[in-house]
């Protein structure tokens, strides 16, 4: 069990810095853009649909297992701290498992999508260039599998899952 939790969290650990460098790959491109842009009158080309296709999709969904996985999704305990230690566990258990069922779904759907993209070398044409846009597609069914399997981590008892430090 530690070492599906260990690779789970390398996992989560992957996704995360991956979302960090679409951002900063997001800026750099950007400020290129704009810069080109303004000095010769001629925007960086691509620009628009790797923004959209790639940074954006990336950034979203690969941190989100991390996040899951250090207890950094915002919720709201209003009931929570009125039900009993037993019922409170029970809430929490049932709520990881519709979540991890939920994002499995959200997984599923999106692996049939970007392997369809995929297979036909989905692109995208913006001014004079070309991007093939269906490799960033991946990231929505990597990114839902691994908060799934996050979320299915709050059945197990805290002692084994928690090894990350609290941020």
């Amino acid at each position: 069990m530690k070492r599906i939790i260990w690779l789970i969290e390398r996992g989560a650990r992957a996704g995360a810095a991956l979302g960090a460098a679409a951002i900063l790959l997001m800026m750099v491109h950007v400020a290129l853009d704009v810069v080109m842009r303004k000095l010769l009158g001629v925007p960086l080309p691509g620009t628009l649909a790797a923004v959209t296709n790639y940074y954006m999709v990336i950034a979203v969904f690969m941190p989100l297992a991390l996040v899951e996985r250090r207890r950094a999704h915002i919720s709201v305990d209003v009931v929570m701290p009125l039900l009993s230690a037993r019922l409170g566990r029970y809430m929490r258990a049932t709520s990881g498992l519709a979540a991890a069922l939920i994002m499995a779904l959200v997984a599923w759907r999106g692996w049939t999508d970007a392997v369809r993209d995929w297979q036909v070398s989905a692109s995208q044409v913006q001014g004079s260039a070309v991007m093939p846009v269906w490799p960033a597609h991946f990231a929505v069914p990597f990114g839902s599998g691994l908060l799934a399997i996050a979320f299915l981590l709050r059945l197990v008892p805290r002692p084994l899952t928690d090894t990350l430090p609290e941020r």
